[in-house]
């Protein structure tokens, strides 16, 4: 996965943030039990290839509620769209011969509201601590949920204008989507794991 962001301040307590963010992960496993996706079949002993992929662009206008010489704590909001696509494909063998094959996808791309918190702390002129957390909507038409993220990384500055940063990011999904009175698919994923940003400064 990879991540972009950009940070204007525009005011002395004023900042625009502008975030992008891709995860794609693919895999494979056979089912011990039927289920039913995207009004498709997966029946028990079925070899599945699965396919996520979460795009999020996040647009945001912070406000300072506190400041000092080390320390400034951001709270604001704005709108995101979130771009997400599940696939799962399925076959039953017999042997090395596919005798039997289904396949369902899910996807929404929609812009929506979001919530969000920063703070940073500089230990020393070369070290920072900072944290960035987050509520975003995923409730359109017919999805109805949430993500929810934690990030709390560690910051090493070697110039004037660059330093790299160190984290651990923790994304939870909790989401549905409901494609007639009696079929639903419903997402409820974790994401986690370390990051590494590397960061210029005007």
């Amino acid at each position: 996965s990879w991540s972009f962001e950009g940070r204007l301040r525009f005011k002395p307590k004023w900042m625009l943030v502008a975030l992008a963010y891709k995860f794609d992960q693919d895999g494979n496993r056979s089912i011990d039990r039927d289920f039913n996706f995207d009004g498709k079949e997966f029946q028990a002993g079925t070899s599945l290839d699965t396919n996520i992929q979460i795009n999020t662009y996040i647009l945001d206008v912070m406000y300072t509620v506190y400041s000092t010489d080390r320390a400034e704590i951001f709270l604001g909001g704005g709108i995101h769209a979130i771009d997400l696509d599940a696939s799962i494909s399925g076959g039953v063998f017999v042997g090395d011969k596919e005798v039997k094959r289904a396949k369902g996808s899910s996807e929404i791309l929609a812009p929506l509201p979001n919530l969000r918190a920063q703070a940073y702390y500089a230990l020393n002129d070369q070290w920072g601590l900072a944290v960035a957390m987050g509520w975003l909507s995923a409730n359109y038409e017919d999805y109805d949920g949430s993500f929810a993220y934690i990030h709390p990384r560690i910051g090493y500055g070697f110039t004037d204008h660059w330093s790299v940063t160190a984290g651990y990011k923790y994304v939870d999904i909790d989401l549905t989507h409901e494609k007639s009175s009696s079929r639903e698919s419903e997402f409820n994923m974790d994401f986690k794991g370390p990051t590494i940003f590397l960061n210029y400064r005007f």
